[in-house]
């Protein structure tokens, strides 16, 4: 077949690969051989390429199956079968490869847009036809989705105005932004059935009628209207020289001549209640249109009826013109002028529990007695406190609440047991001990042995005897005591030392559950110290005990006075030498160490040789003589 030109040779050259991957797959039977591929794929499916994976697309008779296709793109497989879209309403049963060419090299593009391209594409078969100022925009501003394989995508987008317009409105009416604005512009908005309940300023009554543009002009404006007061719209109004600034005082939307002067309206003064029945006239003398010339004020008709001074602004409490019958929060307000102002738990109590109904109306309120607690309250006390102000209760209760009591460490000093120390953060409840409503207040005692048990049993009875447990105890803290110590002074050390690094529960106190002894304890060193002689100074001749050496200061010697303590002076070369070099540490049989100091020899051939080649028995004669320490 002959092809004219440059043209008809490339299209000669596809024919002749076309054929050639003909042959081959005619000529193989290996349903995994690798056919001759027509060319490269697209950036999007360039990872099929590799390997064996032609089977993605292709069926064994090469052609490309939908099935396969929506087998990877699993959200428009779903926007089909629920006949969304585009593709739910056009595309379906067709061939995928109709629309999606492939093997056109890297940078193909894999769309065949009906229409020729993505511009002249028509948006109504996706479902949602462009019109207005929509027409105008790039496909790119409403689709910026990309799919799982970071690929861009047309699927998915809302239709609502929201998801690309922000509401002005701030969800003040709703979300249906095209009741009012049409896609022709935002700017161009037309309010056929708008709910004007929605907006900041209802329409009632004659408002109803009045058209848009009347209060919205034309051009239409709908933000910055002024509407706070009838007069932003109506005209001045006509009773100048009277304050009657509020017109809805008398007018109403439905009519400005509909008038309705409600008594609650009433300028100045209320008419509910005890001024509903009275004429007009009785007051506006001059007019109804004029102020009364007796004037405003209560007192101008009515006569003070009070004692108390509750001066002469009477709206105070009798606001809705009643005499009787008051509400209860009026009285309260009112009950602090009086000579018993309400405070604390007194404010919750009904009035009638004072003010009794069945007194006499001047008793009941005038005449009535309240000159202490008791005029009210029952004692409970049954007189146990009349000893201290007559047992008024304001001496340990207040008004706020019956608990707790202001009784506290400064009244406890003007009974017989004043709290010191650590009694004063005691709860009450550890020593006034009976159940609730504790009523009596006696105690079980004074003394220490009273509330506190002791842990010495009979070691300190005389102790007990001649001042209790404060004989040795204070209240600031049990565990500081104030002991002389006068039989077994302590001294140096001993006097900083705790008591319980000498008075340590035996085995026996431990078993019967007191606290340690305080009797019976050894007064000597070696009864608490351990000898870290080895016995050199219990065991031998002479026999020394710790206080020779030693003092209670310091256990380690700082001046020990060699010739006085041992009949040994330290002369010449002597003085200068360690202890060490004449009292070597010895290793014991149980594995202990201890220095000797006791050598049992004086004289110098001991320890130095002789230069002058003595007798050997002689050495052994005076080697022979002992001294101590």
């Amino acid at each position: 077949m002959r092809t004219p030109g440059g043209k008809g040779r490339m299209w000669a050259v596809q024919l002749a690969a076309v054929a050639v991957a003909g042959v081959l797959v005619l000529c193989t039977t290996d349903a995994s051989a690798q056919l001759l591929p027509p060319g490269p794929l697209s950036n999007s499916h360039a990872k099929l390429e590799s390997g064996d994976q032609c089977h993605k697309c292709h069926s064994r008779e090469r052609e490309v199956s939908a099935a396969k296709c929506l087998a990877c793109h699993t959200a428009l497989a779903g926007r089909i079968a629920a006949g969304k879209g585009f593709h739910g309403r056009n595309a379906a049963g067709k061939a995928c490869q109709s629309c999606h060419m492939e093997h056109r090299g890297r940078g193909a593009r894999l769309v065949t847009w009906p229409g020729g391209s993505s511009k002249r594409f028509d948006h109504g078969l996706a479902g949602w036809a462009l019109a207005g100022r929509h027409r105008e925009l790039d496909c790119a501003r409403c689709h910026k989705a990309r799919n799982s394989s970071g690929c861009a995508t047309y699927l998915g987008n809302s239709t609502s105005c929201l998801a690309c317009h922000q509401d002005a409105h701030d969800g003040r009416y709703g979300t249906k932004c095209d009741s009012c604005h049409s896609p022709a512009g935002w700017d161009k908005a037309v309010v056929t059935q708008f709910d004007h309940d929605l907006a900041p300023f209802r329409l009632k009554g004659k408002h109803l009628d009045v058209a848009c543009a009347k209060c919205h002009g034309d051009p239409p404006r709908y933000r910055g209207l002024e509407f706070a007061s009838c007069s932003d719209c109506h005209e001045k109004s006509p009773h100048t020289g009277r304050d009657y600034a509020v017109c809805e005082t008398c007018h109403m939307t439905a009519g400005w001549h509909e008038l309705t002067l409600l008594k609650q309206n009433h300028p100045g003064t209320s008419l509910i209640n005890g001024h509903a029945a009275v004429a007009c006239t009785r007051c506006h003398d001059s007019g109804l249109a004029a102020p009364p010339t007796k004037g405003a004020e209560c007192v101008s008709c009515h006569g003070v009826v009070h004692d108390a001074p509750f001066g002469r602004s009477c709206e105070k409490c009798h606001s809705s013109i009643m005499f009787h019958g008051l509400p209860r929060k009026v009285a309260l307000d009112a009950h602090g002028l009086t000579d018993f102002p309400l405070r604390g738990e007194h404010t919750k109590q009904d009035c009638d529990e004072c003010h009794l109904p069945r007194l006499r109306r001047q008793d009941r309120w005038r005449n009535l007695q309240f000159s202490g607690c008791k005029a009210c309250h029952e004692d409970h006390h049954a007189g146990e406190l009349d000893a201290r102000d007559g047992g008024e209760c304001g001496q340990c209760h207040q008004e706020t609440g019956f608990y707790p009591t202001t009784f506290g460490v400064e009244q406890h000093a003007t009974t017989a047991f004043p709290l010191k120390g650590r009694h004063v953060a005691v709860p009450c409840s550890r020593c006034h001990d009976e159940p609730r409503p504790r009523v009596s207040l006696r105690a079980r005692g004074t003394k220490c042995e009273d509330c506190h048990q002791s842990r010495h049993g009979d070691q300190f009875a005389a102790e007990m005897a001649a001042g209790g447990c404060a004989y040795c105890h204070s209240t600031k803290s049990w565990n500081t005591p104030y002991i002389a110590h006068k039989s077994w002074p302590r001294t140096g050390a001993h006097a900083e030392a705790k008591c319980v690094a000498c008075h340590s529960p035996t085995p026996e106190d431990r078993r019967v559950g007191r606290g340690p002894s305080y009797r019976g304890l050894p007064r000597t060193c070696d009864g608490c110290h351990e000898d870290p002689h080895a016995g050199q100074f219990r065991l031998g001749d002479p026999v020394r005990s710790c206080d020779h050496c030693h003092g209670t200061d310091h256990f380690k010697i700082t001046s020990f006075d060699h010739e006085k303590l041992t009949g040994h002076a330290l002369k010449g070369r002597h003085a200068e030498l360690e202890c060490s070099r004449c009292h070597p540490t010895e290793k014991l049989h149980d594995g202990r160490e201890a220095v000797r100091w006791r050598l049992g020899y004086r004289n110098c051939r001991s320890c130095h040789a002789d230069p002058h080649h003595g007798p050997a028995a002689a050495d052994r004669a005076e080697s022979g003589e002992r001294g101590g320490r």
